[in-house]
């Protein structure tokens, strides 16, 4: 199982997580006063902020995006470590652009593949070209191996011959009446 992702999983826990992010947030920004909950605020942003950056940097799509984000991370970073010190308008501010930094690689991955056409179940994240959650490709199997050919091999001296491949005997299949 390793190196197979299961994307239907992901979609599935994204609220569950988003909620639980969401709780944790709000609890730690309820208490800004203490120094703990403001560096851990400001080790949140500059986390998500570095993976917006990360997934932005992958794709040529909205290359203003790829530094924007980081850079209005940082300034929110900056402020959530002194927001306890600011005036209410300011503390506003330090908010907002926490806000921002935080879901604006996000929201502009969301925005992109609801604005792509998608077939099947389960759309891959992201503007065209991204990449996606995929992992490297596998290396292609030896010129040995049984998955280069259907070819059935040559069989052994001594061997007896394969057989040929029986089919199931016809029978008519009705459902049994009550």
């Amino acid at each position: 199982m390793a190196g197979i992702i299961h994307p239907y999983y992901t979609v599935a826990l994204a609220p569950a997580i988003g909620a639980l992010v969401g709780l944790g947030v709000t609890q730690l920004w309820r208490d800004r006063a203490s120094l703990a909950s403001r560096a851990t605020l400001a080790a949140v942003l500059a986390l998500t902020t570095g993976w917006a950056w990360d997934l932005l940097a992958q794709t040529t799509w909205q290359p203003w995006l790829t530094w924007a984000v980081p850079i209005a991370g940082f300034v929110g970073v900056a402020g959530l470590l002194g927001v306890h010190r600011l005036p209410r308008a300011a503390v506003v501010g330090v908010a907002t652009v926490a806000l921002v930094a935080g879901a604006g690689g996000s929201t502009a991955y969301a925005l992109a593949t609801a604005a792509t056409p998608h077939t099947g179940a389960i759309p891959s994240a992201g503007p065209a070209g991204a990449g996606g959650m995929r992992g490297p490709a596998p290396p292609p199997p030896a010129p040995s191996s049984p998955l280069c050919s259907r070819r059935t091999p040559a069989p052994t001296p001594g061997s007896p011959p394969p057989s040929a491949p029986t089919t199931p005997p016809a029978t008519s299949w009705r459902p049994r009446r009550p």
